[in-house]
Order: C-alpha cells, then structure tokens, then sequence
C-alpha cells in the first residue's frame, strides 16, 4: 500500500504530461487540416495538467484515507474503487451539464467535492474568468492539503496490510 501512495503522485505526473501531449497534438492535426495555426490557448492547456495531476493526488489522498481505515484489504480494494467511480462520473459529466446554471442546493452539495472545483477552474478559464479560474484552482489546492494533512494522520503503521509469507 505505502508503494501505491509513493508511487501513484509520479504516475499522476506522467498522466498530465501525457494528456497536455496529446491534446496538442490532437489540437495541431485538427488545425493543419482546417486553419493552418495555433488553436490551443498554452494557459488552459498548462492548467488543465496542473488541475489533472491535483486531481490525482487529491484522488489518492481520499483513498489514503479510506484505505487506512478499511479492515480487509477487500473493503478497502471496494472503497477505493467507489472513490474512483465518484470522481470520474463528476469529471465526465462535466461537459454535459452546465454547473453554472444548477439551482443553489444540487451545486452546493457539489461544491463539497474538490472534483466539482476541478471542473470549474477548466471552464472558467475557458470562458476568460482567470481571477474565478485561480479561485477554484485554490479551492482545489485546499482540498488536497486538507486530505493531505488528515491521511497523513491517520495513517497508523499497525494498519498497514502487508502480504502474508
């Protein structure tokens, strides 16, 4: 376990770089074929991976800390699956549904979530609100010190699981 939360914030690294990769290179095939330029705005591309890789973590942290509590390394194999499952249904859904226009009391239940904060510094960059962009973006770094700082303590090395000789 301790190996997956040393190891995952590097692989969460090589996720953002691989993704901003693709996407310009995605961007650039689409833009030779139709405008001949530059389509991509370097801001929204760099923080787009900047939002991904803190997403990992804080997606790790959470399941740090679940993981920690869990008694078998079944429930906590299910919980973390379920952690997984939260977030990816929040960050596909985003370009479905309009966050922004969500009554008060769906949006403010989704606002406990730092998947929700991810979604909107993307958007609002986009749209070119940087200062509310930068908000979210802090919200997001919030949350992930937040889960940083609890998983931290209640990390107990009694707790680790270790695979029977």
């Amino acid at each position: 376990m301790m190996a997956k939360a040393f190891s995952g914030p590097l692989v969460g690294l090589f996720v953002s770089i691989v993704e901003v990769a693709f996407v310009i290179i995605f961007l650039q095939i689409l833009s030779r074929g139709s405008l001949g330029g530059w389509v991509y705005d370097p801001q929204l591309v760099i923080l787009s991976a900047v939002v991904i890789y803190l997403i990992i973590l804080s997606t790790l942290a959470l399941s740090l800390i679940v993981i920690s509590e869990s008694a078998t390394m079944r429930t906590a194999q299910i919980a973390s699956s379920m952690i997984m499952i939260t977030s990816s249904s929040i960050f596909f859904s985003a370009p479905y549904v309009d966050l922004d226009i969500l009554p008060i009391w769906i949006l403010g239940p989704l606002t406990i979530l730092q998947y929700t904060h991810s979604v909107l510094a993307i958007k609002t960059l986009s749209i070119g609100d940087l200062m509310r962009a930068v908000t979210h973006l802090g919200y997001l770094l919030l949350f992930l010190l937040t889960l940083i700082i609890a998983s931290s303590h209640m990390l107990n090395e009694e707790n680790i699981h270790m695979k029977p000789k």
